[in-house]
């Protein structure tokens, strides 16, 4: 994977505020099932499910289910984010069908 890189090469600038993904693994038979939380302060997460299907025992393919299943929850979570940031947009607009500030 080309984005892959050692924990050294990360930018070192404080951040201003840090959120936190937690990916929960759970498999049975030939389902694979993650659960994603993603911690966004102040009590508060939002959370998404990815499931995959993959027969277990297959050459190489064992793990290919838990790639699967959590790329689905992190596109999960990444669509509810964009949709919460979206409702909390337009409740802050005079006319919330407006584009318009």
């Amino acid at each position: 994977m080309s984005n892959v890189r050692p924990l050294r090469d990360r930018p070192q600038a404080q951040p201003d505020r840090t959120w936190s993904v937690r990916l929960e693994f759970h498999r049975a038979e030939s389902v694979t099932k993650v659960s994603a939380f993603l911690d966004v302060g102040d009590r508060h997460e939002l959370t998404a499910t990815g499931v995959a299907y993959v027969e277990r025992g297959r050459d190489g393919l064992d793990d290919v289910g838990f790639g699967l299943a959590a790329a689905g929850a992190l596109s999960q979570l990444a669509h509810f984010l964009v949709e919460a940031a979206a409702n909390d947009v337009g409740g802050h607009r005079r006319d919330p069908g407006s584009l318009d500030p």
